[in-house]
């Protein structure tokens, strides 16, 4: 038996953000921060679908036991290749979406964030191969860390220099969504590394 992403998944985070974005208001008292909250949900759930879905369960399953094959703990043992692409482009939003939510004071914390963003996602691989009985349909891969937090970082530079452009072209207005981005490129710009 297995679960796949489907409308209940899609349901079932929408509840999930719905409640998150409630307590986010009444903190915050910040519409912004709803819609960058939003933008990075949207993110989010399609990360969780491409690296954790089906969800395999053992129940009267005959599947084998690869989870030993299904660990790679050598970095760049098979090189680069198409997946390690993959996993720099997945998570360059990462690096854009993140610092319109939370205020890093350096530069290194935002690829902090990605590195354990990145190894949150391995765990939950290896969480769900030992709940299938050491069945994996994924690598656990150290590798995925490594590319993934590279597509933090690069995420993170394209934003940085989008700021330092933004901020050059001093663009005044008195719409809220570009005042907010403002604000937060001239925080950006602020941070040490």
């Amino acid at each position: 038996m297995f679960i796949d992403f489907d409308m209940l998944s899609i349901i079932v985070g929408i509840i999930i953000y719905l409640v998150i974005a409630i307590v986010i208001y009444k903190k915050k008292k910040d519409f912004m921060l709803i819609i960058f909250s939003f933008i990075m949900f949207v993110y989010l759930i399609n990360v969780i679908r491409l690296t954790l879905f089906p969800i395999y369960l053992y129940i009267d399953m005959d599947l084998p036991n690869n989870i030993l094959k299904s660990i790679n703990i050598i970095p760049f043992k098979d090189s680069l290749n198409k997946t390690s692409l993959l996993n720099i482009i997945m998570t360059i939003p990462y690096g854009m979406i993140v610092p319109f939510l939370f205020n890093f004071k350096k530069n290194r914390n935002i690829i902090i964030s990605g590195l354990c963003f990145s190894c949150g996602i391995e765990l939950l691989q290896l969480i769900e191969a030992l709940i299938a009985k050491g069945f994996s349909l994924r690598i656990i891969d150290i590798n995925d860390v490594i590319f993934n937090t590279l597509g933090v970082l690069i995420g993170y530079v394209i934003l940085k220099m989008f700021a330092k452009v933004y901020l050059k072209l001093n663009i005044k207005t008195v719409n809220t969504f570009f005042k907010y981005i403002s604000t937060r490129c001239e925080k950006l710009m602020q941070n040490k590394f």
